[in-house]
């Protein structure tokens, strides 16, 4: 069934959610058994816009824990729909799972491809590569009230040099910096100035 695999996360459970890009679907697949597979946001070979609930070639996963509510989240690069989707209860692949759109004000085309959601003292952010620009871009995620961590404030492009064609974007914690793979390797960033916070301790 599966057609064409793109990315992959998996959430603090040890499940694997992967993104199909052909089947317009991302799925988890059960730590008890991988072959049970239960789709958490698309309908399978139904593209669509997200009004109906549907994407359109997703792309990057990214899953945000937050350590003291034991919330996750995941976030979806909807390619096609120029979107970041939000889906809730990703905890288990039985639990009832709500897609819905993060609310970006100001940033009219995302583009997006890969993702990579982290924290970094006490606030959480997403960092995002844009498929048509070739470059990588931080939003903050607002991490109260109603609309927590499916709202973000655009912060902008993170200064990388020599980027030609990342396709992926990931946090490293311990060296406390966004990692992005491009057609010349993994490069490094230290995004501490987007974010006013240089001597960063991520987590």
């Amino acid at each position: 069934l599966i057609r064409r695999l793109l990315y992959v996360a998996c959430n603090e459970s040890g499940e694997v959610i992967f993104s199909d890009a052909d089947a317009h679907v991302v799925a988890i697949a059960s730590r008890h058994n991988p072959c049970r597979v239960s789709v958490v946001a698309g309908k399978w070979d139904e593209p669509g816009a997200a009004e109906q609930g549907k994407l359109r070639h997703p792309a990057g996963v990214a899953v945000l824990s937050v350590v003291p509510t034991r919330e996750e989240y995941l976030y979806i690069a909807d390619a096609g729909n120029d979107l970041v989707r939000v889906v809730t209860g990703i905890e288990s692949s039985v639990k009832k799972h709500k897609v819905e759109t993060l609310q970006l004000g100001g940033v009219r085309s995302l583009k997006p491809r890969a993702l990579a959601a982290f924290s970094a003292r006490a606030a959480f952010y997403l960092a995002y590569v844009n498929y048509e620009t070739n470059d990588v871009h931080l939003v903050h995620l607002e991490a109260s009230g109603a609309a927590k961590f499916k709202k973000g404030r655009y912060l902008g492009r993170v200064p990388f040099l020599e980027l030609q064609r990342p396709t992926d974007v990931a946090w490293h914690s311990g060296l406390r910096r966004l990692l992005v793979v491009d057609v010349n390797g993994v490069l490094h960033a230290d995004v501490g100035r987007l974010y006013n916070d240089d001597d960063d301790d991520g987590d």
